[in-house]
Parts: structure tokens; sequence; C-alpha cells
């Protein structure tokens, strides 16, 4: 995907917009798909997105583990985003 294709999807998706950073409301989950060699890469437990130029950094919370994946947006293949309790 193109960087506008990303902003595009984020924003019909219904994730928070500040500048180039995307954030889920509460009660949304989010799962992003990086397409690295032949299998896709999932990121879940999604809290942050930031699309600024041709790069994607991702940044997920997992309990007390913040981990960041950074690719180019290019690799950006699906945004999963779901209803969570």
């Amino acid at each position: 995907m193109t960087r506008e294709q990303i902003v595009d999807l984020l924003v019909r998706l219904g994730l928070t917009r500040d500048g180039d950073v995307f954030s889920p409301p509460a009660g949304l989950g989010v799962v992003v798909y990086l397409g690295v060699d032949r299998e896709p890469l999932v990121v879940d437990h999604v809290t942050r997105i930031e699309a600024a130029a041709n790069l994607v950094i991702v940044t997920a919370q997992r309990r007390d583990r913040v981990e960041k994946f950074g690719a180019g947006a290019e690799s950006v293949r699906a945004v999963h985003v779901f209803t969570s309790k």
C-alpha cells in the first residue's frame, strides 16, 4: 500500500488521527499484517501506527512489554479492526 492508502484505510476503519499517528479508540482492537518474505508478519495488540513518508512504525503492547515494528509502507498488506471487551 502507499502511505495515502494506509492513511485513508485507517481513517475509514475508525482509528483516531493525530498528525501522522493513528490510535485505536477504547473498545477497538487492531492487527496489522506486514508482508515480510513469503509469510506475513502478524502484529497484534497494536496501540499506535505512525505513517510518515514511506515508512510505517507499528507499536504493540503485550502485558508490560512494548514492541515496535518498522517497515516500508508497501509492506502493509492488511489491517484488521475488531471490537474488544
